[in-house]
């Protein structure tokens, strides 16, 4: 099974890296404005904000593949599709084009004037896309079902050629930054949906039918507590930019992070992609699924930590996205610091996919939410003594993942059917 795994496996590796770049590409376009501290960090916050909504959406694919197993439960995922969709797209509206909206992200981010205005103007933009999001999730959900992992991808990197495209194309027209950043994302956004529904309806095969009468409360019971998982995580950053703008140093801060996270991503996405190898395959084989997983973890822990200690990453954000100054000299320290993440995200992820295969995702919910409970604790208790810092933000990060892992794994076994079991089932 192992070579099953790695050839389903690597495709979705790949996808997830692709995402990762799409968000370097948009910092590097960003690096080379005027002035690229201030549009780094405006990026930063805006897309921060529209993120928290748009990451509700993270586990679509998941939910079209373990539930869309008829044509009667495609039609329930896709009218549930089109109602999460708007529903996430009005508070990012209201947030964009109301006062009392403007004042929250100023208050909540600690900025005014001409940043508040441009990041307005972002969320503004950026919110109509949160239902194509949507229906791109659920896309790649079925084609990830039938196995097409390799098609996926390859409709990912025509996602990414065309984001790159629009992104130099706006620097070299002399675009402003939002008018680049915005326009790249449309674009990239409109075709990608084009292309994967085009591939849905040549290609798909439905498998054996599964969940033949799904319902409305059905779906709601599977998505809303894998939308709050995933909406926690795109909270913890804001979290963290909020509480080091405080900082006297403030956009050198957020931007450094914002830059440190993005490079640390690259290790640690991929490992994402355990969840659809449970979607997958399911449980049957639980302890050659964990030593695959084990592997991919090991590979990616080491492959971080020689990019870190060997400086390529002083050579990836200098030659390649045009970072320096105090902003290099501290995503360096911070990046350091976020080796640890692909150990303690790959451990989540394990008992997160053990969850979903389950259908039994309430606990994932209440460990998120720890998570960003124990970062706002710890993040708020270090900024009212001064000593959040950076370092200490990449460090609080790291810990709240390794939080949320252990209540994860006290959920399923508190549950009626505890690991061990899983185990015992998994090999008679």
């Amino acid at each position: 099974m192992r070579r099953t795994y790695w050839s389903f496996y690597w495709p979705l590796a790949v996808t997830g890296v692709t995402i990762i770049l799409a968000n370097q590409f948009q910092n590097g376009a960003l690096a080379r404005y005027p002035n690229a501290t201030v549009e780094l960090a405006i990026f930063a916050y805006a897309f921060s904000t529209f993120s928290v909504f748009r990451a509700a959406l993270v586990f679509v694919p998941q939910m079209s593949n373990l539930l869309g197993r008829s044509r009667r439960a495609q039609r329930t995922l896709v009218g549930f599709i089109v109602l999460t969709g708007l529903g996430l797209t009005a508070p990012l509206l209201f947030l964009g084009y109301s006062s009392l909206g403007a004042a929250w992200i100023g208050r909540i981010f600690g900025i005014d004037g001409e940043i508040l205005s441009a990041v307005l103007s972002y969320v503004r933009l950026l919110a109509p896309l949160v239902p194509i999001v949507a229906f791109r999730q659920y896309f790649m959900g079925l084609l990830i079902q039938m196995r097409s992992t390799r098609l996926v991808t390859v409709l990912n990197l025509l996602h990414l050629a065309t984001l790159f495209a629009v992104l130099f194309l706006g620097y070299r027209s002399s675009w402003s930054a939002v008018e680049t950043l915005v326009t790249a994302q449309w674009s990239a956004a409109i075709i990608h949906l084009a292309i994967l529904g085009a591939a849905v309806r040549w290609t798909y095969q439905l498998p054996e039918l599964e969940h033949p009468e799904l319902t409305y409360s059905q779906t709601l019971a599977f998505f809303w507590p894998v939308a709050v998982t995933s909406m926690m995580f795109a909270m913890s950053r804001p979290i963290l930019y909020a509480l080091v703008s405080l900082r006297a140093d403030a956009l050198v801060a957020v931007a450094s992070l914002r830059i440190a996270f993005d490079l640390a991503i690259y290790f640690h996405q991929p490992l994402n992609q355990f969840r659809n190898l449970f979607a997958t395959f399911g449980t049957r084989d639980l302890a050659g699924l964990r030593r695959f997983q084990i592997e991919v973890v090991v590979v990616l822990t080491a492959a971080m930590v020689v990019v870190s200690w060997t400086r390529l990453d002083t050579l990836v954000l200098t030659r390649l996205l045009g970072v320096e100054g105090p902003v290099l000299r501290y995503a360096e320290e911070a990046f350091r610091i976020l080796c640890a993440l692909p150990i303690v995200v790959g451990a989540r992820n394990y008992f997160h996919g053990i969850a979903l295969a389950r259908l039994a995702t309430n606990g994932m919910a209440v460990g998120a939410l720890f998570r960003v409970f124990a970062i706002s604790v710890c993040a708020g208790t270090a900024a009212y003594f001064g000593g959040l810092d950076h370092r200490m933000a990449a460090s609080i990060l790291v810990l709240g993942f390794a939080a949320e892992a252990v209540v994860v794994v006290t959920f399923l076994e508190r549950s009626g059917r505890p690991l061990a079991a899983e185990e015992s089932a998994a090999r008679s």
